[in-house]
């Protein structure tokens, strides 16, 4: 009786998406930023987070000019860089941030129309 390997496929594929997935998280680092707020218990719940000269609703996100999910909650405001920012690279290699895209581009110093490869540990 020959046995059918197609149920083995979907495992053999998250197994190597989780490989790389792992990957990139030790080739690239993240940012967050958590700025709590304090408050008296005995006044009532904020209806908004301050963050500097803006006012935002509580449980409300939003991305700033420089790329940070944003999220105001009842503790305060949290934000984290939506982008990762590549640690790991070959050496002749520059890593510029565009704001626009909110990407980062890993190019070659000697020919910047020339993307690096990561360096893979």
């Amino acid at each position: 009786m020959s046995r059918d390997n197609t149920s083995s496929l979907p495992r053999n594929c998250l197994a190597i998406a989780a490989l790389a997935l792992g990957s990139l998280a030790i080739l690239c680092n993240a940012t967050c930023i958590e700025n709590r707020m304090r408050r008296d218990r005995a006044q009532p719940q904020p209806e908004v987070c301050i963050n500097g000269s803006e006012e935002r609703p509580i449980n409300s996100t939003w991305i700033t000019e420089d790329c940070m999910n944003c999220t105001c909650t009842l503790t305060g405001i949290t934000c984290c860089s939506v982008s990762l920012m590549p640690i790991a690279y070959e050496e002749a290699c520059k890593v510029t941030f565009n704001k626009t895209s909110c990407t980062y581009d890993v190019r070659r110093t000697d020919n910047g129309t020339k993307e690096c490869l990561l360096a893979y540990m």
